[in-house]
């Protein structure tokens, strides 16, 4: 056997290094006898573990494989199972967001799935992936609308900032990078200003 005869070559270099490493024979001290007795045991465990390492290396002895006991195996059937849906989880998650992203319509991906054009599908194979789709897309719209809610938030805070400082529209724009005159519809920032002279007009009457 292929583990066998590793395990005895490395079995041999172990026991000549340990001689290789005595300078002086002499009998052994009560202290020496009492240290043996103690990593004896943890030696044989170790001696153990490492055979089962050398055994798990080898796949074309198939009688090597049938020697593993079952205490051996660490993964009995629930967990495999439970490893498996958790993995085509995350992937379909993948699969979400790369359709979510990619702007794909819920019949984009009713036609991906293989599902009919409209209507329930329950006795379909896809039919629980397309709702869990349609759950993700949900969440997605969401997020997105509380993120727009908080960058609104930010806007007005920026926008009381430069009110209080006294900040001239030209300056403004100049912050945005617009230009100092005209209309700039075609510009990023166009619209954040356009949204602080509504703030601007709204925040002076105030102080009217």
């Amino acid at each position: 056997m292929r583990v066998r005869c590793v395990y005895t070559v490395l079995s041999s270099l172990v026991v000549t290094s340990a001689m290789a490493s005595v300078d002086t024979p002499c009998a052994p001290t009560h202290a020496d006898q009492l240290k043996m007795s103690k990593s004896l045991p943890a030696t044989i465990e170790l001696v153990k573990h490492d055979k089962r390492l050398l055994r798990g290396y080898i796949f074309g002895d198939t009688k090597e494989i049938e020697e593993v006991t079952a205490e051996e195996r660490a993964l009995d059937a629930a967990t495999l199972d439970k490893m498996k849906a958790e993995t085509e989880a995350i992937i379909m998650r993948m699969a979400y967001k790369h359709w979510f992203d990619g702007g794909k319509t819920s019949a984009d991906v009713r036609l991906i799935m293989g599902l009919p054009a409209k209507g329930d599908a329950a006795g379909h194979a896809n039919w629980t992936a397309y709702l869990n789709y349609l759950k993700f897309v949900k969440e997605k719209e969401v997020d997105a609308v509380n993120a727009a809610k908080v960058e609104a938030i930010k806007l007005r805070l920026i926008y009381k900032g430069w009110f209080l400082e006294r900040k001239t529209f030209k300056q403004v724009r100049a912050i945005l990078g617009l230009p100092p005159k005209g209309d700039a519809v075609d510009h990023v920032n166009w619209g954040i200003f356009q949204n602080y002279l509504k703030f601007y007009k709204e925040y002076a009457q105030q102080f009217t």
